[in-house]
């Protein structure tokens, strides 16, 4: 496994971080979540998100970016197994660059099981990368 290095020792310039709001559409209905306030459930259409990866990676690239904090959240993204068309598609495209990704899902964890261990094997095929479950707590 490679390790990112910790904050301070990064160099300024070699470290981003960055976060994608894949979908609004959740299962649960929690009063603190800034979702609950937006009455349309969309998401993120699959060809902006791989221009928008596209263009990021290329731009991380061009500008010597070695590692990146990668946040994937929602609504819950776990409750629709085309994301993992999305994350596979991220992955695939962050193997023609030589920078380290920290992914991290962002969840709460209700979805199917099958969601999650598909992305833990992701792990498995991208082993240069770290991939993160972040579960949050509801009430």
């Amino acid at each position: 496994m490679i390790n990112l290095p910790e904050k301070e020792n990064r160099k300024s310039g070699e470290f981003v971080e960055f976060s994608i709001n894949l979908t609004t559409v959740c299962n649960w209905n929690c009063s603190y979540c800034n979702q609950i306030k937006n009455p349309k459930k969309d998401k993120l259409n699959f060809k902006i998100f791989k221009l928008l990866i596209k263009k990021f990676f290329l731009e991380m690239h061009k500008s010597n970016i070695k590692y990146c904090a990668l946040s994937l959240l929602g609504g819950e993204l776990s409750i629709d197994h085309d994301y993992l068309n999305y994350f596979k598609f991220l992955l695939d495209e962050s193997n023609k660059y030589d920078f380290i990704l920290d992914l991290d899902l962002i969840t709460n964890f209700t979805g199917n099981i099958n969601f999650f261990q598909t992305f833990i094997d992701f792990y498995k095929l991208y082993p240069k990368h770290h991939f993160v479950i972040t579960i949050t707590l509801h009430e």
